[in-house]
């Protein structure tokens, strides 16, 4: 743990949580996503929640027969006031379809994509899968998930139950299959909540060896100027690329604003309607063995106390640290001391 280990001082986002009859409603959890980081509002409606001054990540609020609500602008300086609505509690219409694949084979599919094929991803287990909803698109060859309720997943590996709120699952392939090995490209996104269930030594190992690589750990070591210390190399046109000659990091308002200076490649459309795009790539090497690559489509971001960045859909990952998937995922204020 002291290879990742923070101090940062906590303040509080406070506030109060209402049904749709402007009634406190008692017991919503309110957590910041991603994160262990979690409470409820008590009788008269009022939670507070510590989190670091300036983060990249959602407030969500949630309660049982009340659609989630996400807050992405937030602040410790003022109260917050959330107003629940209720869920339209509809059946889930029957259709009967002859599929190419079976519900089996799809569930295989989503299991392997979505915990990932590694040892933590293998261990762990859906505890709600019948919630799960699968379509396959023959045409474009493209599987989608959705389920109606968080689903909860019993991580033994790293000692964490993680709730987890599908907002989009697609999976691109290259041929009409099923298969892991012709996926194309995957994408998913959604709210989750970590709540921690062991931590004996063997489970404190696993969790620092998922942590080590990660997308959290480069992104940390590169504000903190130890990307060497923490056996990251990074590669640019196939040398070895510094991080003075290649980012521009300053404090601004409890976040680090990271500017890439190394002349990113500006691309300009050929009819000048769309904004101009930024394009940067470098391949990470890390401990000599796991490669990475990460490329920029933004020429500015920010990385906030936890290591989370900002910008996510304009940076992104291949190789060793886009193959970690929920299986692999920690907490993002892992390591952090509050």
């Amino acid at each position: 743990m002291l290879g990742c280990s923070t101090i940062a001082a906590a303040q509080a986002v406070k506030g109060k949580v209402y049904d749709e009859k402007n009634q406190p409603l008692y017991g919503a959890t309110i957590f910041l996503d991603g994160t262990s980081i979690s409470t409820i509002s008590g009788e008269d409606g009022f939670f507070q929640l510590p989190v670091l001054s300036k983060v990249n990540s959602n407030l969500v609020v949630s309660y049982i027969g009340y659609q989630t609500v996400t807050i992405s602008a937030f602040t410790t300086d003022k109260d917050i006031e959330v107003k629940m609505v209720p869920s339209t509690n509809s059946l889930k219409e029957v259709v009967i379809k002859k599929n190419r694949f079976t519900r089996k084979e799809m569930l295989k599919l989503f299991r392997e994509q979505f915990l990932g094929d590694t040892k933590a991803g293998r261990k762990a287990v859906i505890l709600n899968e019948d919630a799960l909803d699968f379509e396959y698109d023959e045409q474009y060859k493209v599987f989608k998930a959705s389920s109606d309720q968080p689903l909860v997943i019993q991580n033994p590996v790293l000692g964490y139950e993680v709730t987890y709120e599908i907002s989009d699952f697609i999976v691109e392939f290259k041929t009409l299959s099923i298969k892991s090995i012709d996926t194309y490209r995957i994408l998913f996104t959604g709210v989750s909540r970590f709540k921690e269930t062991a931590s004996t030594a063997d489970v404190v190992k696993e969790r620092m060896k998922s942590y080590r690589g990660s997308v959290l750990h480069f992104f940390r070591s590169l504000v903190s100027n130890k990307l060497a210390e923490n056996k990251f190399l990074l590669v640019k046109r196939k040398k070895a690329a510094s991080v003075k000659d290649n980012f521009q990091i300053k404090d601004s308002e409890g976040l680090k604003e990271v500017k890439l200076i190394n002349n990113p490649i500006q691309i300009v459309s050929k009819n000048n309607l769309e904004q101009p795009k930024f394009y940067s790539f470098y391949q990470v090497s890390f401990e000599s063995s796991k490669t990475s690559g990460i490329t920029f489509l933004t020429p500015t971001f920010n990385i906030d106390a936890y290591g989370i960045h900002s910008n996510v859909n304009q940076i992104l990952f291949e190789g060793d640290m886009s193959n970690k998937r929920v299986g692999d995922l920690l907490p993002t204020n892992y390591g952090i001391e509050e």
